[in-house]
């Protein structure tokens, strides 16, 4: 009975800390997993995949805004404005069509019905099968996207979500504010023009030219419809604004020497006669940009550019600028495909 006491006492001893832990995380929650923000504490939101599951279900919206690094820069201020909408934003850096299909579903799932989604179509999204989730370097916490509290020990016990907590009430006591969903995921303090683009970019040698085959078609085909146009058709009373973004100059250069640039257009091609066939999918087209792209001081990189861009894409979109039909589409693709094989792209790096 001593040596029973003893562990027991041990035992409490050694939980007694876990308590603590998890009474700590899910009293602030910091990535809303268990209930709304407290008023009066300030939290900081930075880890798109720990913290979008809980902005998707806890936050009243009628929009959404998802997408990659790409659509992190949009301002909700200007969509709601330009749209008359309200909406919340939860992008996934890095993130393929499977990822951010469950992210649309959570939305609709929690009761949301949304009016629209924003969502880029990156060029790397679409070459993949319709399962690659293609996270390496993510952590990505599945037991948070689902209503199952049973399912959620990781997070109680969660190191990262700890630090918040602690992150989150030490700004509560020095008075500094919450992160708000406009300024949530916005990296516009970045450098930017030719000399930064360059540290990312090597030249690389020029390749065979690459083919539009009937594999790719395949799983072009399954991707999209899979995690897009199932969507938009199980949701007619959404509209679902797509756009393929304004890379850069650079990285049309990048393409045609490595072989891959008509095949690009063919890949587009398809995918915008695919998704044209959905009524309530609008698809816009900014590569046509070529005043942002052909200006250096607008990107970081070959493809990420400053929120400026994205300010200008939105306000496009609420215009009705670059919106592709059945009757233009092609215009827009061959005078953009026409543009970038012709340009001089060897007077960049004189």
């Amino acid at each position: 009975m001593i040596i029973l006491k003893i562990l027991l006492k041990k035992l409490g001893i050694l939980l007694s800390p876990l308590f603590i832990v998890s009474f700590l995380i899910i009293a602030i929650d910091p990535y809303f997993n268990f209930h709304n923000p407290i008023t009066g504490i300030s939290y900081t939101m930075d880890n798109e995949r720990y913290q979008n599951p809980g902005i998707l279900k806890r936050h009243s919206y009628n929009a959404l805004i998802t997408g990659t690094s790409m659509d992190e820069n949009i301002r909700v201020s200007e969509v709601d404005k330009l749209f008359g909408v309200n909406s919340v934003k939860a992008p996934f850096a890095g993130a393929y069509f499977p990822e951010l299909a469950v992210a649309i579903r959570r939305a609709f799932s929690t009761g949301h019905n949304l009016k629209m989604i924003i969502m880029s179509i990156g060029y790397y999204q679409y070459n993949e099968d319709k399962d690659y989730w293609g996270n390496e370097g993510f952590d990505y916490p599945e037991y948070m996207y689902d209503d199952n509290v049973f399912n959620d020990g990781p997070y109680l016990f969660n190191v990262g979500a700890l630090k918040h907590v602690f992150m989150d009430l030490h700004n509560t006591i020095k008075g500094i504010p919450s992160t708000s969903i406009e300024d949530y995921c916005v990296w516009g303090y970045n450098e930017y023009g030719k000399e930064a683009i360059l540290r990312y970019y090597e030249r690389p040698e020029k390749g065979a030219e690459v083919q539009f085959s009937k594999k790719d078609r395949e799983v072009i085909g399954e991707n999209i419809t899979e995690n897009i146009i199932s969507l938009a058709k199980a949701h007619k009373d959404t509209t679902f604004y797509l756009y393929f973004p304004p890379y850069s100059v650079i990285y049309w250069d990048r393409e045609i020497r490595k072989g891959g640039y008509r095949h690009i257009f063919d890949k587009e091609k398809f995918i915008i006669e695919e998704l044209l066939r959905v009524e309530n999918i609008k698809v816009f087209y900014f590569p046509i940009e070529t005043q942002i792209t052909t200006n250096l001081d607008n990107y970081l990189d070959p493809v990420h550019y400053g929120e400026w861009i994205n300010s200008y894409i939105v306000e496009a979109m609420s215009k009705g600028d670059n919106l592709l039909t059945r009757d233009n589409y092609m215009e827009y693709l061959n005078k953009a495909k026409e543009y970038y094989k012709n340009y001089d792209y060897d007077k960049l790096f004189r």
